[in-house]
């Protein structure tokens, strides 16, 4: 039994010593890992973005022919067309108070109207006529003056 934990012991203890030796080895390694990328890297930016050294001086480039005209003098349409659809705001509904003819329309469609405006001339006409018989009527009743009504009895005779 003694053998046994004695040898157990030196396996605990030797594992031990060599994970320090290991653990040096591998910061070693990823050290000289990053070196030779930080190389690559400085290498790969050098050459990409033409820093170049003394020795290797930069190729003269040649500039490019570059032919010049006078501008054109047109006339331009500034007028622009598009196709849609316009649609009001707000709608009203008109009903006439009155029936009669149209004698004139003062709106265009799309136009904008405020309150007051005048839309509509009715034909004034046959108004004016039944004011007239109304007015005739009225001042022969104020004179005590009747209208004939016609009788077919005094025709008859």
């Amino acid at each position: 039994m003694g053998s046994q934990v004695s040898e157990t012991t030196n396996r605990s203890y030797a594992k031990e010593q060599e994970r320090p030796a290991t653990r040096l080895w591998g910061r070693e390694l990823w050290a000289a890992a990053a070196a030779v990328i930080a190389a690559a890297a400085i290498t790969w930016v050098t050459k990409s973005y033409g820093v170049n050294s003394p020795d290797n001086p930069a190729p003269q480039t040649l500039l490019p022919q570059v032919t010049v005209s006078k501008p054109l003098v047109r006339e331009l349409d500034s007028r622009l067309g598009f196709l849609g659809q316009f649609s009001a705001v707000d709608q009203v509904e008109l009903r006439a108070h009155v029936g009669g003819t149209l004698t004139g329309i003062h709106f265009k469609d799309g136009d904008i109207v405020h309150q007051g405006d005048l839309l509509f001339t009715i034909d004034a006409r046959p108004y004016e006529i039944r004011l007239a018989q109304a007015t005739a009527q009225l001042g022969a009743r104020q004179h005590g003056l009747s209208w004939p009504s016609p009788s077919f009895g005094a025709l008859g005779n």
